[in-house]
């Protein structure tokens, strides 16, 4: 059911997008872990943070989209939108829905991501679909 609503939802919104403007929400992220430039060095981090990304690293859901507020807001290391929006985009993927809207809003604003106003609206779709489930 959850689908079929952000099936519908989207289908109406994207109708008039050409094929090379068709956006993928199940799009796996485009870096590896071990490709990511860290903002700061990993052995400057306190004991949870480093247990933060340890659990990350793992495929932990809650534990990246912690990490992305953490990118996101500059607490405990360097604020960055594009670190953020990675960790946020690895745990939508696993459909977090406060990483999703988190996500969005990168989106709508530009900020560590080319702004996509498309993306930003489905990726609101889809966080407010997974809350009512």
């Amino acid at each position: 059911m959850k689908k079929l609503i952000i099936f519908i939802l989207a289908s109406v919104t994207l109708v008039g997008c050409s094929e090379t403007n068709k956006i993928s929400l199940s799009s796996k992220p485009n870096t590896s872990l071990e490709q990511i430039n860290y903002s700061q060095p990993k052995n400057n981090l306190n004991k949870e943070t480093k247990s933060l990304y340890q659990k990350a690293e793992q495929g932990d859901a809650v534990a990246q989209y912690k990490l992305g507020l953490l990118y996101e807001y500059g607490d405990d290391i360097n604020q960055s939108y594009t670190e953020a929006s990675k960790w946020y985009e690895r745990a939508s993927i696993q459909e977090h829905s406060l990483a999703q809207e988190r996500l969005s809003r990168l989106y709508a604003k530009g900020q560590g991501v080319l702004q996509n106003n498309e993306k930003a609206f489905l990726l609101k779709l889809k966080s407010r679909a997974n809350v009512l489930i």
